[in-house]
């Protein structure tokens, strides 16, 4: 596969932080990441590159995340977050 990277906004923090979108693929790896339940719903409120609007974006991500508490699986399986 093929990764591509895109550096979406320095934080806002005293140190040096980057937000990237990583693609393997045609797929999102943070949102592969997510269904596996390896990940929780976190990052910026910048706008993408590509256009995507970052609250419809970190709306999707808190879904996929919801999704994976209620399949209880990764971090999920044995978790009491995922009855919340």
């Amino acid at each position: 596969h093929r990764e591509s990277w895109r550096v979406i906004l320095p934080s806002r923090s005293r140190l040096p932080r980057y937000y990237a979108v990583v693609r393997v693929g045609s797929e999102d790896f943070g949102e592969v990441l997510l269904k596996r339940g390896l990940a929780r719903a976190k990052g910026t409120w910048a706008n993408l590159p590509d256009g995507e609007r970052a609250k419809a974006r970190m709306e999707r991500l808190k879904k996929i995340e919801a999704e994976a508490k209620a399949r209880r699986v990764g971090v999920w399986a044995n978790s009491k977050k995922a009855a919340e």
